[in-house]
């Protein structure tokens, strides 16, 4: 089962949307460059209280990460 997060802060180059296996906790990015999901550890940054991005995504369903990824 996975968990999809779009991020919002301003320090990355654009819109990143993350997809997290809530077993294993790995996460992955989907690179729009090759079309394929990349591992990558952010979301840490994300969900500490003291960090500067705390709570800067939107969690997202399944079916909308879907569609940003077809585009």
């Amino acid at each position: 089962m996975f968990r999809y997060y779009l991020l919002l802060s301003d320090d990355e180059f654009n819109r990143v949307l993350v997809k997290k296996n809530i077993e294993t906790r790995e996460e992955k990015y989907f690179n729009p460059t090759n079309n394929n999901w990349e591992a990558i550890g952010i979301m840490i940054r994300y969900f500490w209280p003291d960090s500067d991005t705390y709570d800067m995504y939107e969690e997202l369903t399944e079916e909308e990460a879907m569609e940003i990824v077809s585009m």
